[in-house]
Order: C-alpha cells, then structure tokens, then sequence
C-alpha cells in the first residue's frame, strides 16, 4: 500500500543518513591521525635538524673518544681501585657505626649490672628478714592464743567463783534450816521426855524411892503439860534434822571442792598472767590489761604480715636477680668480644685504607689532571645522548661503545 511504501522510503532515508554519519566520523579520525603523524614529522625533522647541527660536535667527541680509548685500561685500574676505596671507606664507617653501638650496648649493660647488683646487695638480708617476720608472727600467733586462752580461764574462774557463791548461799539457807530443824527436835525430845517424867510423877508416892533418882522424897513432882509430841513425830523431827544436816555437809563438801578448783585455777591464770602481762594479781586491772595486751598483739600481728609480704617480694626480687645477672654478664662478656672483634676488624680495614692511599699514588702512570679530564669527559658522554645518524652514544660498566639504534 501506499503507507508500507512511505515507511520503506523513510527508513532507507534513515539507514543513508546514519551511513552518511559514519563516514563522517572516519574523515574525523583520519584527519587527527593525520594531524598526529604530521607533528611527529615536524618532531622529527626538527631533531634531524639538531643531529646536523650537532654532527661536528659529534665527531669531535668521537675522536676524542678514540684518544681515550688508549687510556681505558689505566683509567679502568684507577675506577677499580677508587671502588675498592669506596667499599673500604663504606664499611670503614659501617664499622664505626657498629663499634659505637657495641660500645654503647656495653656501657647500658654495665650500668645494667651495676644497678643490679647494687641492689642485690640490698636485698642481700632479705631471706633473714623473711624468717625473723615468719618467726615474730609465729610467737604473735602463739602469745594471741595464750592470751585468748588466758581471758577464757579468767572468765571461767570468774564463773567458778559466781557458782561457789551460789554454793555458799545455798549452804548457809540449809546451815539455818539444819539449825532450826535441830533446835525443833531438841524441844520436842525435851517435852517429850518431861512428859514421861510427869507420867512417872503420877504413880510415884511420898516414901517410895524414885525410878530415876531412887529419891525417897518428892517436894516438886513433874506435871503433865497436855501439848507433847509424840514419839513418831520425835522420830520424825529427828530424821529431818539428820537429812538437813546431811545437805549442810554435801553443800560444805560441794563448797570446799569448788574452791579447791578455783584455787588451782587462780594459781595456773596467776602463773600464765605472770608469763604473758606481768601481773600476778587477779581483778579489773588485769582483766584490761589482757585486753589491751590482745588488741596490741593483734596490730603488731598486722604489721608482721606486711613485713612477710615485703619481705617475700624482695626475695623473689633477689632470686630473681640472681638468674638475671649472670644472664647479663654473659651478655656482656659477648658484646665485649663482639667489640674486640669490631675493632680488630676496623684496624684492618684502616690499614687496608693506608694500603690503597699508596697504591693511588704510584699505581698508574697517568697525571691526576688526565684521570680527572677523562673521568669529566666520559661523565659528559654518559649523561648526553647523542643521535646522529641512525645511532645513538651510550654508557655501560664504564666502558663506551656506539649501539645501532634505528630512529
């Protein structure tokens, strides 16, 4: 249709134009290749140009290359020896360096031991120190027991004699009643033997002897009282007075032993309080002086414990440094041959040194002015590069040669 073929025209225009545009693109490109190529042809006739106005220099250098070609072996002798020189000068300072840290290595090591060993001999009598503060908190220990055993037995005794009192209270309450019961059954024994009498009394007449004292008179007879005991409640009265009396004396015995006790008692606190305080009499005083004594055993207890950790540090200290000193004195002894080393070596070169000095003087027959004039040239020859005509003028290990190069 006529659509399809409008379409078909518009996209050929397109697929030209877009073709059109690429050929376009490559003319841009081949005319900045162009213009590239065309400065290296400028560059190069330019340095063509420079090689032609060089040429006569060129060939001046060339000729005077040639008349040092004569002198190269000498030349080459001399270059070896200022090496052979420069080595020595470098390891001669190398040397020196070395030397002077050894040295200063051996002097940090003496100092080193010096120190070290000042302070071993510090610490020298800190093992003694060690076992004496072991030694003091031992008897610290065994006085704080003595004295914590002794304010035990003090107040035991002080219990013992709280008991014997009780003890004594308890005996004089049973003394009195024993007392009483005894005066009881005394009087009911009396009334009831008068009792007796009087029943006597009654069947006794005037004239007939009495049954008690055969008495043939009677002027004062016994009379019956009408309030007498009887003979049970006399036998009664009797066995309670016995059984208190039996109490006074178990409570008397009881009493007795127990101050027996306190007495053996006293006598080992006045003996351990003698020991411990310096007191040998029992009471308040003592009491606080036991107390004070503990409490000031006790800081000097505290203080014995810090002198055992101090002195424990310093004897780990002191072991310590009797492993590091020999260590350090090995050390030591190996800077100090290292440095003998050192030296002898540095002698050595020093006098290598002295060697080439007399060799440099007499070794070639060249002045000193043509070294330095041939040394001057090739050095002139090596930093410049030269190009002329298809070649170019190099340098290598000192000696010169001429190497194709195409431009």
């Amino acid at each position: 249709s006529g659509e399809d073929a409008a379409v078909r025209r518009t996209e050929l225009r397109l697929k030209e134009h877009e073709e059109y545009l690429k050929a376009i693109s490559k003319i841009q490109e081949d005319e900045k290749r162009l213009s590239e190529e065309t400065e290296k042809l400028k560059e190069l006739a330019a340095i063509r140009t420079e090689t032609d106005r060089q040429k006569p220099e060129s060939e001046k250098l060339a000729k005077e290359i040639g008349r040092m070609g004569t002198f190269l072996p000498q030349y080459r002798s001399v270059e070896a020896l200022m090496k052979d020189i420069s080595g020595t000068e470098k390891e001669i300072a190398n040397l020196g360096e070395a030397l002077k840290s050894a040295g200063d290595h051996e002097k940090k090591l003496n100092d080193v031991i010096s120190s070290m060993k000042a302070e071993a001999e510090e610490l020298s009598e800190s093992g003694e120190m060690l076992l004496i503060a072991r030694q003091d908190r031992e008897n610290l220990i065994k006085r704080i027991a003595g004295l914590e055993s002794l304010s035990d037995s003090l107040g035991n005794m002080y219990r013992m004699r709280a008991t014997l009192k009780k003890y004594q209270d308890a005996l004089m309450v049973r003394m009195a009643e024993s007392k009483a019961a005894a005066s009881e059954h005394t009087r009911a024994q009396e009334l009831f033997l008068a009792e007796q009498a009087g029943i006597l009394a009654m069947k006794l007449n005037e004239g007939d002897p009495c049954p008690v004292c055969g008495s043939l008179h009677h002027p004062d007879k016994a009379h019956l009282s009408g309030k007498v005991p009887t003979q049970k409640e006399v036998q009664e009265l009797k066995h309670k007075a016995e059984e208190l009396e039996a109490k006074v004396v178990k409570g008397s015995g009881m009493c007795s032993e127990q101050q027996v006790r306190i007495d053996a008692e006293s006598e080992m606190i006045t003996g351990r309080m003698k020991e411990l305080i310096g007191m040998e009499e029992i009471g308040d005083s003592s009491v606080q002086k036991i107390e004070s004594e503990t409490a000031e055993a006790r800081e000097e207890m505290k203080k014995a414990e810090e002198r055992i950790n101090v002195c424990t540090k310093r004897s780990a200290r002191k072991a310590e440094l009797s492993v590091l000193i020999p260590r350090n004195e090995a050390a030591l002894k190996e800077t100090v041959g290292k440095t003998a080393e050192l030296k002898s070596r540095l002698s050595a070169y020093l006098a290598l040194r002295s060697i080439h000095s007399l060799r440099g003087s007499t070794c070639s027959p060249m002045r000193t002015v043509k070294i330095s004039s041939a040394r001057r040239a090739s050095a002139r020859v090596i930093r410049r590069r030269v190009r002329f005509s298809g070649s170019m003028v190099v340098s290598h290990s000192s000696s010169l040669f001429i190497s194709p190069r195409p431009l």
